[in-house]
């Protein structure tokens, strides 16, 4: 309207008179109110509103707690729509309450919208990894179906992230591959494959050889002795170097003779130290060529025949002759002790042998040769020396020097 006063504002009754200026034609109450004026206080000029969405006479307009001005202004939002970026949180909820970003579905862009985030998963809306394991809260919820709020969800010690990126391990899953060790023994403990039940391949899944047995999961032959850990179990044997007492050993033709060979061979030694070495193959040799082997096999009789009479030429013993005329039987020292056994075995072997040899020698169980040589140890009578997994046995005075490997035998 032209002709209108500065100043004159607000709710007002309007005239419209004739021509003559007497007459009244139209009367109507009008609302005045100035382009830069701000009407309802919201930040908002008069004519940004009226042109625009909102309502001049009201301050927010969607009703979500923020004044028009104050979204338009300052947070760019939309003053016409409460959630005006469509997650599911009020603007107002989003600036005041959880610091997120109302114009961004996703503040943490971790593949949840914020408004899931906070009512659906109770996950940081504003932080991409809400536990820290690695993994954003949208792999774990969409791609993984792990617990977005919980670093190891399968709690086996490893964290989810460290399960995917890492290991490729089942992070909803403690033992991955089934073995009864779980994923993280595996990795830190033990170092065998949490995705292979059976890491070294000998036949036994990991935990049975952690948990049953005590071998190394990731050796196939523990004990180095050239039998695997399975076939040592399956046929008796103690697959591991040190073995409690009493462990079976397997039985058969040819451990039996080499028993029997290693006892006639170390019996006859023996028997001819005892004798101070001073005995001639004459002196006992029995006319047949074979020198002191009839000796030696005598000492096996039994002991109870004390009337058998002097060995003759022909190998019998001679029952004609007068008792008074018959020499006495010359008497042999007792039968072998095992650990004179052993004693024999280091003398003809120069003084040193690795335990496992010794085992192979008198074809005993590695359970019962341990036991001898620890007991003969702290009797002083041999020496033990650990070399990692072996155990080398000397004779006192013939241990190796640091010059030396332990291995090689002296000349």
């Amino acid at each position: 309207m032209q002709n209108w006063p500065d100043g004159v504002t607000g709710a007002q009754n309007v005239f419209v008179n004739g021509t003559d200026g007497r007459r009244t034609l139209v009367e109507s109450a009008v609302f005045v109110m100035t382009k830069d004026g701000d009407v309802d206080g919201d930040g908002l000029s008069n004519q940004a509103e009226v042109s625009g969405e909102t309502g001049f006479k009201n301050a927010d307009t969607d009703g979500d707690g923020l004044d028009d001005g104050t979204e338009v202004n300052t947070h760019g939002t939309d003053p016409t729509k409460p959630d005006t970026d469509n997650d599911g949180l009020d603007d107002t909820a989003e600036i005041r309450t959880y610091e997120t970003n109302p114009t961004k579905p996703d503040t943490d862009g971790d593949g949840l919208n914020d408004g899931p985030e906070i009512n659906q998963y109770s996950t940081s809306p504003a932080e991409a990894d809400t536990d820290g394991d690695g993994l954003d809260d949208g792999e774990e919820v969409n791609t993984y179906g792990t617990n977005p709020n919980k670093a190891d969800t399968d709690g086996d010690g490893l964290t989810d992230g460290e399960e995917i990126n890492t290991y490729e391990t089942n992070p909803n899953k403690a033992d991955t591959d089934e073995d009864n060790l779980d994923d993280a023994a595996e990795v830190k403990t033990y170092e065998t494959n949490p995705n292979k039940a059976d890491t070294d391949g000998d036949g036994l899944n990991d935990g049975a050889e952690v948990n049953v047995h005590g071998t190394d999961p990731n050796s196939a032959d523990t004990d180095n002795d050239g039998t695997s850990d399975r076939v040592e179990i399956e046929n008796g044997s103690d697959p591991g170097e040190a073995s409690e007492p009493g462990t079976p050993v397997s039985s058969g033709p040819g451990l039996a003779l080499i028993g029997a060979a290693v006892l006639a061979a170390g019996g006859g030694y023996l028997w001819w130290r005892r004798r101070g070495g001073a005995a001639s193959a004459t002196e006992t040799d029995d006319g047949d060529g074979s020198g002191g082997a009839a000796a030696v096999s005598a000492e096996s009789a039994d002991e109870s025949e004390s009337t058998v009479g002097p060995v003759t030429g022909a190998g019998t013993p001679s029952a004609a002759e007068p008792a008074a005329e018959r020499e006495e039987p010359e008497r042999y020292d007792e039968p072998l002790t095992r650990e004179d056994e052993i004693i024999a075995i280091l003398e003809a072997a120069g003084g040193r042998l690795e335990q496992s040899a010794i085992v192979s020698e008198t074809g005993w169980s590695k359970a019962t040769v341990s036991r001898v040589l620890s007991s003969m140890a702290d009797e002083g009578r041999i020496t033990k020396i650990s070399l990692g997994r072996r155990n080398l046995i000397t004779l006192p005075g013939n241990e190796p020097d640091g010059a030396r490997s332990p291995f090689e035998h002296p000349p």
